[in-house]
């Protein structure tokens, strides 16, 4: 069970700020009226590890999907093996990418 908006996220409110995320931020198409990608996956890995180098992240992309509700892809950047780890050492950074390409 996924608790993150109903539980997590208010009670993390309560002591830090949220930055919104894309999926916070845009209205989701309804189910069976996608939007269709119009960027490789190659593209998107390419632009989203410019984005990452900017920022000085040093994980390697590790993840990458597509959401046609809200025509966003995400690149999940996390060390080998990471992917599912919870505790703090673990250090997962997203990037999320529209079309045309543009990075939040």
């Amino acid at each position: 069970m996924n608790l993150s908006r109903e539980l997590v996220r208010p009670a993390a409110a309560a002591v830090t700020t949220h930055t919104p995320t894309p999926l916070d931020t845009r209205t989701p198409r309804p189910l069976y009226q996608p939007i269709e990608p119009t960027i490789g996956y190659a593209a998107v890995i390419a632009e989203a590890q410019r984005e990452a180098q900017r920022r000085g992240w040093t994980e390697p992309a590790g993840g990458a999907s597509y959401n046609p509700r809200y025509g966003i892809y995400q690149v999940r950047f996390f060390q080998p093996g990471d992917d599912m780890r919870l505790d703090s050492a673990s250090t997962e950074v997203t990037v999320y990418l529209a079309s045309p390409l543009h990075a939040w």
